[in-house]
């Protein structure tokens, strides 16, 4: 089971709400949180850029789902250059303008991550969840593959891209009875 918050794609959810973009795509992603104020109140061709945001938020995971580590590598979608936007010059000048701010935001809330997980001291309910289903189905170890991509959106969502894929807010997976009656079916049905 691999359980990341990809850099990217906080960026690019960011970029979204600093822009005023609304929810394009599926899944429909909530707003982050805390909310993120607007960069910029008016944007000309704001329709043109949300479509482009919305096609190339379904290339990220599309990319991220088929290998994580490689979109994490691809320089082209940081740095205020973002050489991998050169095609769509209106998102890529979106993102050139909320760089800064982002990468602010995004570093404070991994650092919030990472004092959760210091303060932690007990298993986590997805390997509580793996452990008792293991246990259910006497004791036999099946092979199983579990892709979660988690996020800080408002709210307790959380959206199945495919069978072993699925996008989760931070919010559900913070609530051990809400992440358990979610991720129970869902392992069950991939061991």
């Amino acid at each position: 089971m691999n359980i990341d918050e990809p850099y990217v794609l906080l960026f690019a959810l960011y970029l979204r709400d600093a822009m005023g973009l609304g929810s394009q795509g599926f899944p429909p992603i909530p707003p982050l949180s805390p909310a993120i104020p607007l960069l910029i109140a008016s944007i000309p061709e704001k329709e043109k850029i949300a479509l482009q945001w919305s096609d190339w938020w379904q290339k990220l995971l599309s990319e991220y789902f088929r290998n994580p580590k490689e979109l994490d590598r691809n320089k082209g979608y940081f740095s205020p250059e973002f050489a991998a936007l050169e095609p769509i010059p209106e998102l890529r000048h979106c993102a050139q303008l909320c760089f800064r701010e982002a990468a602010n935001w995004i570093n404070a809330r991994r650092h919030e991550q990472i004092l959760e997980l210091q303060l932690n001291k007990h298993p986590s309910v997805a390997q509580d969840v793996v452990r008792e289903i293991i246990d259910e189905s006497s004791g036999k170890e099946n092979v199983f593959h579990l892709c979660i991509i988690t996020l800080p959106i408002q709210g307790k969502h959380a959206w199945m891209i495919a069978k072993d894929q699925a996008i989760v807010g931070r919010e559900l997976m913070r609530d051990p009875v809400a992440c358990r009656v979610w991720l129970s079916p869902v392992i069950a049905a991939l061991l």
